[in-house]
Order: structure tokens, then sequence, then C-alpha cells
């Protein structure tokens, strides 16, 4: 999946805290800066409609929306048949419920969510939700060890990856080792971060907003 390198604002793992993302967008530059969401848009936070909303209308005008962990879990949980209730009960009934108190076509996100890219990758950069690791496994969105779950090492690419999925206390930039972990636990009251990237990759800041208070379940 090459594509042609444009300026970005990456943002890392949002996990409905809308309110915060609502104050970190300001320092967005829509009119030069493509918006990359590196997954994991809903659960833990109290807005996950929201953001999943605001999200969808942000695609529509070519941002880049991918995929995390918990939209894939969603899915699965919805989609495929394949229940757990552990994460039934600790994210997704909540949201459910928002969507049933709102009106709003539940199941409808929930195909649009599975359906978001796994990665997204181009000359300077390779984006996704946790990374890309080694093994046979590392592309298998489903996998402990695959693009969506992965905590390990991470494999080489000649070019940054950006990422998320595990927190952080704050960015992690690693240039040698090839990565950015832009996961900074706004949902557990930490920050919500983004990156600054020109079209060669070059990162140009780190912008991050304490988590609203609002956020917070």
């Amino acid at each position: 999946m090459q594509n042609r390198p444009k300026s970005k604002f990456i943002i890392g793992d949002i996990h409905g805290c809308y309110y915060s993302l609502l104050e970190l967008l300001k320092q967005w530059d829509a009119s030069q800066e493509q918006l990359c969401l590196l997954g994991d848009l809903i659960s833990k936070g109290k807005h996950s409609l929201e953001v999943v909303q605001w999200a969808k209308k942000m695609e529509q005008l070519g941002a880049l929306v991918l995929r995390g962990n918990h939209e894939q879990q969603l899915g699965q949980q919805y989609l495929a048949g394949r229940a757990s209730q552990h994460w039934a009960e600790a994210f997704f009934d909540a949201i459910e419920a928002q969507y049933a108190a709102e009106g709003l076509d539940f199941m409808a996100d929930v195909a649009w969510l599975a359906q978001r890219p796994t990665y997204y990758e181009e000359e300077f950069s390779f984006l996704s939700h946790a990374g890309l690791g080694y093994g046979p496994h590392a592309w298998d969105p489903m996998h402990p060890q695959g693009i969506l779950w992965h905590r390990g090492p991470l494999k080489p690419l000649g070019k940054l990856q950006f990422l998320g999925h595990t927190p952080q206390k704050a960015v992690l930039y690693r240039p040698k080792e090839g990565y950015c972990n832009l996961d900074t636990g706004a949902s557990l009251g930490n920050l919500l971060s983004a990156a600054r990237v020109d079209e060669a990759g070059n990162i140009l800041e780190f912008i991050s907003v304490a988590t609203d208070p609002r956020d917070l379940a």
C-alpha cells in the first residue's frame, strides 16, 4: 500500500476522549495537513459515539482512519459471532447503549470500523495501530503478535513506524529503533498526543494536551 507522501497530523489512541480531541485539533492545520488516526477510537473514555461520528466525517474529507485492536474486537463481537463477555461488559455494552439512546445505527458503525485499513505506508513512513513486528503473524489483525496487538520489538523497515497501542507517559520517539509511539494514555487521565510530520517524513513537533475530565468514565 504505497502512497504519495503528504504533510500529516498523526494522532494516537483517542479511546473516546472527544473533548480532549477537540482541544488537540486546535493545533491541526486542516488546509495543509492530512489528518491520520492510528486506531482505538473507541472504548474506555465516555464519548466513543461522538468520536466515531466525527471520524466518519473526517474520512469523507480525506482523513486516514486506521483500525485498532478495539475496533477489531468490536467487529469480532458483533459481526463474526465470536462473543467476548469481558470485552462486552468492559467496553461494548456501554457504547451500544449510547447509540440506542441517540437512535443511531450501531451496527452500521460497527461495520464501518471493522472495515478500516490496518496500515498505511508511503516512502518515508509506516502507520499502524501496534506496529509491524517479526514472525509469520506480523500482518494478522487477529493474532496476538499481529499488527493490531503487537507489543514487542518492531521490525526495521528503513522508514519510521508511527504507532500507538501501548500507553506511555509521554510520546516515545526512538529514531534509532525506527518508531514513534503516540499513545500517551488519554483515557487513563494523562495526555492525548499528535505528531506533525512533513512530506519527507520529518517530525516537526509533538503536541500533547491534558485529558479533559469530561472524557473520563
